[in-house]
């Protein structure tokens, strides 16, 4: 699924895009964090939920559309 995909689908209520998303983008992000911060990971893996929580906030808001993001990092 694209990122526009996944935009559309989780403002339309679809949750299996959401778990969808949050998977397929954890390894990397978290990955990312660890090279790049080096920080607790149990801290990084709570930092990127919270950014997950955040984007599904904002989709479900209207405050991210299928033209204004990206969910890579």
């Amino acid at each position: 699924m694209t990122d526009q995909e996944f935009i559309r689908e989780i403002a339309q209520g679809n949750k299996d895009a959401f778990t969808a998303l949050y998977t397929q983008y954890r390894s990397e992000f978290i990955g990312y964090m660890r090279k790049r911060y080096k920080g607790d990971p149990d801290t990084i893996v709570d930092l990127y939920q919270e950014s997950c929580i955040v984007l599904y906030d904002r989709i479900c808001s209207g405050k991210v559309s299928k033209h204004g993001i990206c969910t890579m990092t």
